[in-house]
């Protein structure tokens, strides 16, 4: 959770370099007889691209453009559409456990005044100091107070959502979930990358000088004419043709685990074996698309009978078992149950918004545009 309000605080300071939007009455979302307003949604807003911005990118796309925030797509929604959907489940999210924590009559302890006001001199120090941070705020026409309800809110909400899941409020997975999800989302996959990158030179080494001879009219020395230039290697079409050949091997009945340790260019440690034994991955980005799109059709036993190309060269993927023990299963296991712990937290947040009448104001959400600043 450290690392979740550290990340707000850094979304924070972009947001106060380079928004252009002053204070407004707006209201965006409200429970009870508290409301959330523009420049507070906006500061959510801010998080929710820069999250889509980052999974564009896992996704191999790029948002560098206003246009792009409406044609990238993530998760079968645009770019600009998940940013939205992210600033209202952060609200959402916010709302909800501030109005519990009133309706319970929670205060902020010492420490958690401790840590709003380490996010605010880490946010003015992050802005240059406290002048600079003053003029800053002055020139958006933000008062203090207003950056401070802010901070305050996000911390209490914080602060109270850690002491409530602390009892049980059925927000822990079980491990038939965990497996399930494991077995069905997941897969474990061994490839033959043959590198089509031209090998680093050593760069250490003389070029070599042209020899010289002299003119016979004038004495000088000149360069010799008729010097051979080598023609340049086609990298690409040398990795083709090796990959092609063990693809070769491979239906001649070669075994992929021994073709792999001799030949694939993926990493290497200082005596020689492979780094890495295998990838637990699923379609979420960590690799490639081309590489993620062919690993999650393979059946399991089956290898890739084309090759498979990308910016780093072709590749031949097989499919195992999924591991059930070793340091990346539990890695994966950990996230899995990140994953669950959070949806059902979402799940939970919004029963409790309904039953709390948070409401939002629709009209205005979907009628603001993502650009790239402001």
């Amino acid at each position: 959770m450290k690392r979740m309000r550290l990340f707000a605080m850094a979304i924070m300071m972009v947001m106060l370099l380079s928004a252009c939007n002053a204070i407004n009455v707006t209201e965006v979302a409200s429970v009870g007889d508290t409301s959330m307003l523009k420049p507070e949604f906006m500061y959510y807003l801010q998080m929710g691209k820069n999250e889509a911005a980052t999974k564009a990118q896992n996704l191999g796309q790029t948002i560098a453009t206003d246009d792009d925030w409406n044609t990238v797509m993530i998760d079968g929604v645009s770019a600009a559409q998940y940013a939205k959907d992210s600033a209202v489940k952060s609200v959402k999210s916010i709302m909800v456990m501030e109005a519990l924590g009133k309706e319970a009559g929670y205060a902020l302890t010492d420490a958690d005044i401790a840590e709003f006001n380490s996010q605010r001199e880490q946010l003015i120090e992050g802005l240059g100091g406290r002048y600079a941070y003053e003029q800053t705020l002055a020139e958006m026409d933000i008062p203090a107070s207003e950056l401070d309800n802010i901070l305050e809110r996000s911390v209490y909400a914080n602060a109270y959502m850690a002491k409530y899941t602390e009892g049980d409020v059925g927000l822990e997975p079980t491990e038939e979930d965990i497996q399930a999800k494991y077995n069905e989302d997941y897969v474990f996959i061994r490839h033959i990358l043959i590198s089509n990158q031209p090998p680093v030179e050593d760069t250490e080494m003389p070029a070599e000088e042209a020899p010289l001879l002299e003119d016979d009219t004038t004495g000088e020395a000149v360069e010799a004419e008729g010097e051979v230039v080598e023609e340049p290697v086609d990298y690409d079409a040398l990795a083709k043709a090796e990959a092609e050949d063990i693809l070769s091997k491979l239906a001649a009945g070669g075994n992929f685990i021994a073709l792999m340790n001799e030949y694939s260019d993926d990493g290497r440690n200082e005596d020689g074996t492979l780094s890495s034994d295998g990838y637990i991955m699923t379609d979420n980005g960590q690799m490639v698309p081309e590489f993620e799109e062919a690993a999650m059709k393979l059946e399991i036993g089956a290898y890739t009978t084309e090759l498979v190309a990308t910016d780093y060269g072709y590749h031949i993927l097989m499919r195992y078992e999924l591991p059930t023990e070793g340091t990346d299963y539990d890695s994966v296991i950990s996230t899995i149950e990140s994953e669950l712990t959070a949806d059902k937290l979402n799940a939970w947040v919004d029963a409790r918004a309904e039953e709390l009448g948070l409401t939002f104001n629709q009209k205005y959400i979907d009628k603001l545009k993502i650009k790239m600043e402001g």
